[in-house]
């Protein structure tokens, strides 16, 4: 478990990690290990189901699990070894999460490698995360290529669905976010109660192991007032200039946002 979380969340960039956040003061499994050696028992609930879970993976075969769920769970980096594509090459339909991330070379590499007829992408491009490292493009890539995969589809007129209800947390916790961002469209599902008997545990947990970090919180939105972040002590960046150019846009940005709404409102005004 601990060489999990430590696998995990070292940061790094496009699969290579930073290899000084395996050192016990610096990695999230150090601060695990702490927790689970001090008997806490909501850390011990969710420890013990993340064993439960892993020795059953460990257990099954890829050919016993290809054939009992028909699913294949990976990602980009692991087509590239010939095991994997001697077994898996060519499959049913391809579903790419997190797809606001994904570029178009991306994409056509993916397609490049498996022999696939179906392709289901998945993800929101409204969200921080895949729009900050766009702004600045990628290494060699020209606007059109460095796009990502949503928005190149939807651009061209494919057929898109909405997925409009918020089953990920507790109720009304959509309601502000869906006002601001989706113009009301996400709504909230009915939560029975003790639908989820772990999951108090599995947060409190994650809560102990990384206690300034929002991304435990139920919403971003939400929690994230006098919330601090986790520091990095080892300063590390992958691409100092390139955090730079995206908080140079990102002022420029809020800025130009500004003055034309400085603008509008004396024009209004003047009405």
């Amino acid at each position: 478990m601990a060489t999990s979380i430590n696998r995990q969340n070292a940061p790094g960039q496009y699969g290579v990690k930073d290899k000084r956040f395996q050192l016990p003061q610096m990695s999230g499994a150090g601060r695990a290990l702490e927790l689970f050696k001090s008997g806490d028992d909501d850390f011990r609930s969710a420890a013990s189901l993340y064993e439960r879970c892993c020795n059953e993976g460990t257990r099954m075969t890829h050919e016993y699990s290809h054939e009992l769920r028909k699913v294949i769970l990976t990602t980009p980096s692991q087509t590239q070894n010939n095991k994997f594509m001697r077994k898996f090459r060519k499959v049913h339909a391809l579903f790419l999460d997190e797809s606001g991330l994904l570029t178009i070379v991306d994409l056509i590499m993916l397609l490049a490698t498996f022999d696939v007829e179906q392709l289901v992408i998945l993800g929101d491009v409204k969200q921080l995360t895949p729009q900050a490292p766009l702004l600045a493009l990628g290494q060699g890539l020209a606007r059109e290529t460095a796009q990502n995969a949503i928005t190149y589809f939807t651009t061209n007129h494919w057929p898109s669905v909405i997925l409009n209800t918020q089953r990920r947390g507790i109720k009304e916790i959509i309601e502000i976010p869906s006002q601001l961002f989706y113009r009301g469209q996400i709504k909230d599902a009915d939560s029975p109660e003790k639908e989820f008997p772990m999951n108090d545990a599995v947060k409190n947990a994650l809560r102990k192991v990384f206690p300034n970090q929002t991304i435990s919180k139920p919403y971003l939105f939400i929690e994230a007032i006098n919330t601090g972040e986790i520091m990095d002590e080892s300063h590390f960046s992958s691409c100092q200039c390139e955090s730079d150019r995206i908080l140079r846009h990102q002022v420029w940005y809020s800025s130009t946002i500004h003055r034309r709404y400085i603008s509008l409102h004396g024009a209004i005004k003047s009405l």
